[in-house]
């Protein structure tokens, strides 16, 4: 199951960089995904492989950040490499938000996206990068020199040459080893790799020999060949049931990997975590049903009608922020309101401060549409004890 998906858009230097964030639940501290997506360089964007990314997000559990990354031939290297850099960095800067502070990353690509995703290992480790814990590469293409040209030969090899063509400006790039990571001189110093390989598949070989070489530079590495298959891009890159053979054991090491390094104290301070959005959840529901309601709930049944998290209110009444002043019932909500609709985009709970954080899109009778932000604050017992909530309206232009 994934409970939200958000939309983003990384900023860096003169690039901007579409990303789609999955999250299976309100626990906190879960390990992250980047997921690089295949399609041979030129094909491939974020709804092709939003079926991997629920997949790997709901059963690994995980929070999972696809890149959208420009395909080739406007996406030349390494313009979309250095893309998948920057939404690593942006991943590293902005664990708190992703509520994911102490816990693993793994990089995961299919196909050219394995391509990318063992290079970004290369990149990241050659600039003293961010940590990567680990590289999950499926049907990966990892040598781009082609038996020496991308030039047509009428071999089996003729695809990738064209592929190779559209993404590469200069023949010679091949060579590069953030092009073609097998034919790289240092492989020692990677992260631990799972390759997962299709028997029938032209890539299967290069595939094989990376796994190999990784193995004699010292990095854990494992090789998992799918028996009567071919390259799994072939079914669309879906988590169907002609690749599940090869997630499952992609999840299952992707678990693995990250239950051996769970933070001491991480298990607690999920806990609380957990129960703070819980009840950040629950305070999303009440107010989804007084907005439905066609007269406001007095103040003093508030606190019933929210337990058990709700139970108690400062000074028995329910803080609100609107427009520059805070209204003493929520009764003044409705009269300025009217009913409301709420769509939650984002919930995050401060377990140093007791709080949650809530950010939700409001459609309203009176006032249209309100991006609403609200922090929560609870007592010791997780009671509700204050609300500050601030609007902005949202320009339908």
């Amino acid at each position: 199951m994934v409970e939200a998906v958000i939309e983003r858009t990384i900023h860096c230097e003169n690039r901007d960089i579409p990303i789609r964030i999955y999250k299976p639940s309100a626990q906190t501290d879960l390990p992250v995904i980047l997921l690089i997506h295949g399609g041979a360089w030129v094909a491939g964007n974020l709804d092709t492989h939003d079926n991997l990314a629920r997949y790997f997000c709901s059963k690994t559990p995980a929070i999972v950040v696809s890149v959208g990354y420009l395909n080739a031939p406007e996406g030349k290297f390494p313009y979309s490499l250095e893309q998948c850099y920057d939404v690593l960095t942006w991943i590293s800067e902005n664990r708190e938000e992703l509520s994911s502070i102490d816990s693993g990353l793994a990089v995961v690509g299919d196909g050219a996206g394995g391509n990318m995703a063992a290079a970004l290992c290369h990149m990241t480790r050659d600039r003293s990068g961010p940590s990567i814990d680990l590289q999950v590469l499926i049907n990966p293409a990892p040598d781009l020199t082609c038996n020496g040209t991308i030039s047509r030969k009428n071999d089996s090899l003729d695809c990738l040459r064209w592929q190779a063509f559209q993404y590469l400006s200069n023949p010679q790039d091949a060579h590069h080893p953030y092009v073609s990571p097998l034919r790289a001189e240092n492989l020692s110093k990677l992260p631990s790799a799972l390759i997962l390989v299709a028997e029938q598949d032209d890539l299967r070989a290069a595939g094989e020999e990376y796994g190999r070489r990784l193995q004699e530079a010292h990095v854990p590495a494992k090789i998992y060949c799918q028996k009567g298959s071919n390259h799994l891009a072939g079914d669309r890159a879906r988590a169907s049931s002609k690749a599940e053979e090869s997630l499952r054991v992609a999840v299952s090491f992707i678990q693995k990997a990250f239950s051996q390094n769970v933070p001491q104290g991480a298990k607690q301070m999920s806990k609380k975590s957990e129960t703070l959005l819980h009840a950040a959840h629950h305070y999303l529901t009440v107010l989804s049903k007084i907005g439905d309601l066609h007269q406001a709930y007095e103040v003093e049944n508030i606190s019933q009608l929210c337990a058990p998290h709700c139970k108690k209110v400062r000074n028995e009444k329910i803080l609100f922020e609107q427009r520059g002043h805070f209204a003493d019932q929520l009764r003044g909500a409705k009269e300025w309101l009217g009913s409301w609709a709420i769509r939650p985009l984002e919930t995050l709970a401060v377990p140093d401060s007791n709080s949650a954080v809530i950010r939700y899109e409001l459609s309203t009778q009176k006032e249209g549409r309100l991006l609403v932000f609200v922090i929560l604050r609870f007592d010791e017992e997780f009671n509700i004890y204050e609300i500050d909530e601030v609007h902005n309206k949202i320009d339908e232009n």
